[in-house]
């Protein structure tokens, strides 16, 4: 899992435990050399993970790596823009994309008024959300 799409269901509230641990495995699929990193992603093995444990060693994670967690604001225009550029690319199916663009926008709605600006382009023949321009939540 990219830092992006934790950030990002942190800020929405539907991170789980097993985000955590994929976002720590891909880590190590990336040669990161962490301790806390590699307890981490082993939690993802454990049957019933603690979740408290897990964010402790998010947070060591993070502090290892030189990260911070921003704000949910700014968290959600990370997670809106990396939808986009996955989209843009090709790497996820724009139905696949847009679906998950749209349960982010509907957990967003429930929260609080959100307004955005999105410019639009064509990829084989679908009218895709290029990128959020602005997203401001108000």
């Amino acid at each position: 899992m990219k830092f992006e799409f934790l950030l990002g269901k942190r800020a929405i509230g539907s991170a789980y435990s097993k985000d955590y641990t994929e976002w720590a495995e891909s880590l190590l699929y990336e040669n990161v050399d962490s301790e806390n990193v590699a307890i981490l992603a082993s939690m993802g093995y454990e049957r019933d993970p603690d979740p408290e444990e897990i964010e402790t060693y998010f947070q060591k994670c993070l502090k290892d790596l030189g990260l911070a967690v921003p704000l949910d604001k700014d968290a959600l225009k990370i997670y809106a823009q990396a939808l986009c550029e996955l989209i843009i690319s090709g790497e996820l199916e724009p139905e696949q994309g847009v679906g998950m663009l749209e349960g982010f926008l509907g957990h967003l709605i429930t929260k609080q008024s959100i307004v955005f600006g999105m410019d639009s382009v064509k990829i084989s023949g679908w009218s895709m959300i290029e990128r959020f321009v602005t997203l401001i939540l108000v």
